[in-house]
């Protein structure tokens, strides 16, 4: 099914609204999760220091009473005499004078040495019905006694269940101290309902707090069940903390740095994330050093930045942009979306061939799409001329140049060879036709047409725009003979982007490569003896010595000069010796295995690379110094020079070398070193 103008722009229009929309819901998502982060870690702070403040003040002013009660003088009295009625009346009348300006609603006394324990009537006072127990190690109610005794803290703080009134307390106990002896603990009890109430559960939503000890321990909490009774004695393992009340995944760690970073007072107040019973809160601690406590205030995100908030936003973010949407919407169909479809049915006619259609655009409009329609039908009109011409001309090119040009398709046959191929190949194009591709070229050349056409095909599988190839070929010709060629070739692709044929043109390079082989010969081969001139054997010998040091074998070097030729030349002249190196250079190689090199090193030197002598070196000096003798004896065979017999000798120098070799003029020095000894000698 195919989709007009008209139906993509509305398909592109709906997908750009979505979209837009979705990063929309997501950016506001994201400032407005920043936003809140802000705001709640601010608000959480304002509160968390506000409530300490407020419990700092309460605990403190009765903090200091107790104090001052626990060093009077009569308490330490009382507690030498403990049955002695006066004593304890005076102390039971100081209580009830601390009772009547303290905040608590409570307060005890209880000495070491009896373990007696005095606390109040029901009404709150020491009027004769004061609660009177005998405190004992062994039960765990009473555990705080003994732990406040036995603690070095100035004080504790601890919640228990006060078995009189039968209510929670919040107590605050303090050792009294005499002579440096802790000789009993005295008191005072907050209603610890009264307590949750005012300072922790505020009734606001989203909004909690708690107290926690230096551990993290939950010691305040509007939910009872979170509290841990008694913490001063309880093992710690058995505490409710923040961190196992947080959600799985949470880190532990980070929460217990927070928390000993304020016990320790490295920071005044600390803010951090987090996540309760699913909910994302930002939190805000503060240390109260005189209690010891750290008071947490939670503020959940929701609550102060939350969907509903976002969601209005986003929904008047939506009803403008689908207001602007559909009104920009209207205005490109009627202004731009049928013009275009107006001219697109005049351009597919002009694709089509049909230049001598002409369509009306049906637009009365002068702007610059109406002149647009009717450029396009002046277009088509000179498309029409130009194209005639165009042909004219290309058929021309094609018929008379030199170059023979063709069309391939991929199967290997032509569709197209311009009539210049029989002036290449003796071959009429219609007879070319006729061929495939590979009776076009020798069996020489088929391995580069196909590592071409490969190449091509490579090209477009991989998504790249196919590049002009051009290979050198040999082809046949209709006389038997061979033309060197040059191809150049281009892989056509068509509407769907795959290979359909192949377009070319080739010329005739058998001069260039025959002046190619030519410049090579002259380059390594000496023009008099046709033997390997320095150059090359310098080369091969290069190549020798890697291979003796890869293989660890051996090869010979024969250093040859021929002895008196000089005079040859003084008595027959230049010529003479001339032919006379021709001969050497044919007697020398006639002397050698194909595998070995003998080339022409200079004037009257020849130098023979003999390959090949295997991994043991006696060996090979033997089956050299025999290759020697067969070319010592046919250079001592007469030359016919001017109808004259002339005969010569040579000076040899003989050198095996193996992988010890360092490179290709060390070897021939050595070589030349021990030639000269042999000249040398046969003087002698």
């Amino acid at each position: 099914m195919k989709f007009g103008l008209r139906a993509r722009s509305t398909v592109v229009g709906v997908f750009v609204f979505l979209i837009m929309s979705v990063i929309t819901f997501f950016v506001i998502r994201y400032f407005s999760i920043g936003i809140a982060h802000d705001l709640g870690s601010e608000y959480a702070r304002e509160n968390a220091m506000r409530y300490a403040e407020k419990i700092k003040g309460t605990l403190e002013f009765d903090l200091t009473l107790t104090q001052k009660l626990s060093s009077n003088a009569a308490i330490t009295l009382w507690a030498e005499h403990e049955h002695d009625p006066v004593f304890r009346q005076k102390v039971f009348s100081l209580l009830n004078d601390y009772m009547e300006v303290s905040r608590a609603g409570s307060w005890f006394i209880a000495f070491e040495k009896s373990g007696h324990y005095y606390f109040n009537d029901a009404n709150g006072s020491y009027s004769g019905s004061e609660y009177i127990k005998t405190l004992s190690p062994k039960k765990y109610n009473d555990q705080w006694f003994f732990h406040t005794l036995q603690s070095p803290d100035p004080y504790n703080l601890n919640i228990d269940y006060d078995e009189v009134l039968g209510l929670t307390k919040l107590w605050l106990n303090m050792p009294i101290i005499t002579n440096g002896k802790r000789i009993g603990v005295l008191g005072v009890g907050f209603d610890y309902t009264r307590f949750i109430d005012e300072y922790i559960a505020e009734d606001k939503k989203g909004f909690t707090t708690m107290i926690l000890n230096t551990q993290g321990a939950i010691v305040a909490h509007k939910e009872k069940r979170y509290v841990n009774y008694h913490s001063e004695v309880m093992d710690s393992t058995q505490w409710i903390t923040l961190a196992s009340l947080a959600d799985k995944g949470h880190n532990e760690g980070e929460l217990h740095k927070y928390l000993m970073d304020l016990s320790r007072q490295k920071v005044p107040t600390t803010s951090f994330d987090l996540y309760l019973d699913g909910h994302h809160y930002i939190a805000s601690a503060t240390y109260l050093p005189e209690l010891k406590w750290i008071n947490l205030s939670m503020v959940d995100l929701n609550n102060v930045f939350g969907p509903k908030e976002i969601g209005i936003i986003i929904l008047i973010y939506v009803m403008l942009t689908l207001v602007s949407w559909m009104s920009l919407y209207w205005i490109i169909q009627r202004y731009l979306v049928k013009p275009i479809q107006a001219i697109s049915e005049m351009t597919n006619k002009i694709a089509k061939g049909e230049y001598n259609t002409r369509v009306d655009c049906n637009l009365k409009r002068g702007d610059e799409i109406g002149q647009l329609c009717l450029d396009i039908n002046e277009m088509a009109v000179q498309i029409s001329e130009s194209a005639k011409h165009v042909e004219k001309e290309y058929r021309w090119l094609a018929e008379n140049t030199s170059d023979v040009i063709w069309v391939m398709e991929l199967d290997g046959s032509f569709t197209y060879i311009s009539p210049s191929v029989e002036k290449l190949r003796g071959y009429t194009s219609e007879e070319v036709i006729r061929q495939k591709v590979n009776e076009a070229i020798c069996p020489g050349s088929k391995e580069a047409v196909q590592t071409a056409m490969a190449k091509a095909f490579a090209e477009v599988a991989s998504g790249k725009e196919p590049s002009i190839m051009t290979i050198v070929l040999e082809q046949p010709h209709k006389n038997g003979s061979t033309v060197w060629t040059e191809a150049s070739a281009r892989l056509i692709l068509d509407d769907q982007g795959k290979p359909a044929r192949f377009i070319g043109s080739t010329r005739d390079v058998s001069e260039r490569i025959k002046a190619e082989t030519e410049i090579r010969t002259l380059a390594f081969y000496d023009p008099l003896t046709g033997l390997p001139n320095r150059r090359l054997l310098l080369d091969r010998l290069e190549q020798a010595i890697v291979t003796v040091k890869r293989n660890n074998t051996f090869m010979g070097l024969i250093y040859l000069d021929l002895n008196h030729f000089k005079p040859l030349n003084d008595t027959y002249g230049h010529e003479a010796g001339d032919a006379l190196l021709v001969e050497v250079g044919c007697r020398i190689r006639a002397s050698i295995r194909a595998t070995d090199t003998a080339a022409r090193f200079g004037g009257d030197e020849f130098i023979v690379l003999v390959s090949d002598l295997g991994s043991d070196k006696e060996s090979g000096i033997e089956y050299t110094a025999f290759i020697v003798q067969k070319i010592q004896e046919e250079l001592a065979l007469p030359y016919m020079l001017k109808g004259a017999h002339y005969t010569l000798s040579a000076s040899v120098g003989i050198h095996v070398f193996g992988k010890e070799a360092l490179d290709a003029n060390t070897v021939i020095s050595i070589a030349d070193r021990l030639m000269y000894r042999d000249k040398e000698a046969q003087r002698r």
